[in-house]
């Protein structure tokens, strides 16, 4: 028996502010990655001290590093399905799905290094790009789906 239209909405909505990192010298101590002096762990998107940073990265020759020069792991994510049975008969049922996620296109970039997944803000303070973000996570995308249930 065929079914009327009848549709299965649903959506979520994932933010979170940016992900911390910690600013990291470029040398290890006991085969330990030792800290930037005058910092700590995960104050990179928080309260970064970025006179020590530059301190550091001068002793090095390296130019200073500005809060604007820095990237923002921020999320924001909208994801929606919708689903329609397009055949029912007894106790079997086909139907018919559409996923999007990331509906509005937002870029979302990487997170930290050392944080979860690889690709977020270079955290070692020697760097030339200390502070960037070496990625991004995936744009808008799409699913299509059948499901078939008896």
């Amino acid at each position: 028996m065929l079914l009327p239209a009848k549709f299965t909405f649903g959506a979520v909505w994932s933010a979170r502010s940016s992900l911390p990192f910690s600013a990291l010298a470029g040398t290890d101590a006991d085969s330990i990655r030792q800290y930037v002096t005058g910092t700590s762990r995960n104050q990179g998107n928080r309260d970064l001290s970025l006179d020590a940073v530059n301190a550091y990265r001068a002793t090095l020759g390296l130019a200073p590093v500005t809060a604007a020069s820095f990237n923002s792991s921020k999320f924001n994510s909208f994801d929606v399905r919708l689903t329609r049975p397009i055949f029912v008969k007894d106790q079997r049922r086909l139907e018919l799905g559409l996923q999007v996620f990331n509906l509005f296109n937002h870029e979302n970039f990487g997170v930290p290094s050392g944080q979860m997944t690889a690709g977020g803000n270079t955290n070692i303070a020697s760097s030339a790009i200390f502070g960037q973000i070496a990625g991004a996570l995936a744009m808008r995308q799409a699913e299509l789906s059948a499901r078939f249930a008896f």
